[in-house]
Formats: structure tokens, C-alpha cells, sequence
């Protein structure tokens, strides 16, 4: 399945840098463009055979309204990533990303690092009761940096809490 994942993830984004380059070029905000990616991933569940998944943005709850969170070295933090798919109110997560501007200032580096970290921990396997609210075991991580002025990319993979590598490519 990882690697269906991944196919899946690859054919919704290759078309989302297609259509919505001017968009990442004319500097739409990031929320807009996890939009588009988002429609992307709903129109080609069904061929990777994920139909029953919701994608959804900005999503925080787990069932009975409880807010998501991460354990992390030590630390309990909530989560809202900038796209899942999941399947609501069960523990069955797909796929969680999280998309930034190429930003190279102190503030931009340090929220690149922190969204990095955020996959890690959403992607580490542990077992822990179901009835806590922590949320892991996301089959797959994915750091996307769009730099509007180079026209690239950066798609960096994430599987067992570890990064993978980075992918670069231009739009």
C-alpha cells in the first residue's frame, strides 16, 4: 500500500503544479493552494482505490470533538496539518502534508523545521491505546516548499517518523 500511496500523492500533484502554476507564481495564498491540492486528491481516490477517505484542510478533531495531538520527544502538541486523508473518527490515516512558500528567513526556516517535525511524529508508529487522543501512523508524510521565483519544488517523503529524501523539480 506505500507505495500506492505515494502514486497516488504523485499523480494528484503533478497535475495540481499543471493547472495552478500561475497561481504558486502570481503568490496565492498557501490555504488556497492546499484547496486545489485537496480537489486534486478527491477526484483520484477512486482510482487508487481509497474511496472511503475524506481529504480534508486544516482538519484538528478526532471523534467526539476531541483535538487532535502528537507526542514528540517528550512533548504533547495539538496538530493540524495543512491536508489529510483520512478516514474520519477511526484510526486509519492515509496521508498528511504540509505545504509552505519558500521563505529563507530565520522565521521561515524555523517554521519549515517545525512542519518537518510535525510529519515525523505524525508518521511514527507507536502502540497506544485507541482511546487516546494522540494521532500517528500516517502511512505517509509529505513536506511540499513551492518557490515562486525559481519556479521549483521541493517534495520532501516521510515514512516511520523518518524523512526519506527530497525530490526537486521545476513548474
Amino acid at each position: 500500500m506505500n507505495d500506492d500511496v505515494m502514486r497516488f500523492f504523485e499523480a494528484a500533484f503533478n497535475d495540481f503544479l499543471k493547472t495552478e502554476a500561475k497561481s504558486i507564481v502570481d503568490d496565492v495564498h498557501e490555504q488556497s493552494l492546499c484547496g486545489q491540492l485537496a480537489q486534486r486528491l478527491n477526484s483520484l481516490k477512486p482510482g487508487f482505490g481509497f474511496d472511503g477517505y475524506h481529504v480534508d484542510t486544516e482538519y484538528n478533531r478526532m471523534k467526539f470533538d476531541v483535538i487532535k495531538k502528537v507526542f514528540w520527544e517528550g512533548n504533547t502538541a495539538d496538530i493540524r496539518a495543512d491536508l489529510i486523508v483520512h478516514v474520519v473518527g477511526v484510526r486509519d490515516n492515509l496521508l498528511a502534508l504540509e505545504v509552505k512558500k519558500a521563505d529563507r528567513s530565520v522565521e521561515g526556516r524555523r517554521k519549515r523545521e517545525d512542519d518537518r517535525q510535525r510529519l515525523m511524529a505524525m508518521t511514527t508508529r507507536y502502540d497506544i491505546s485507541p482511546g487516546l487522543e494522540h494521532v500517528y501512523d500516517y502511512t505517509l508524510g509529505v513536506f511540499i516548499e513551492l518557490d515562486r521565483a525559481m519556479r521549483t519544488y521541493v517534495v520532501e517523503e516521510f515514512r516511520d517518523g523518518a524523512s526519506l529524501g527530497e525530490k526537486v523539480g521545476n513548474f
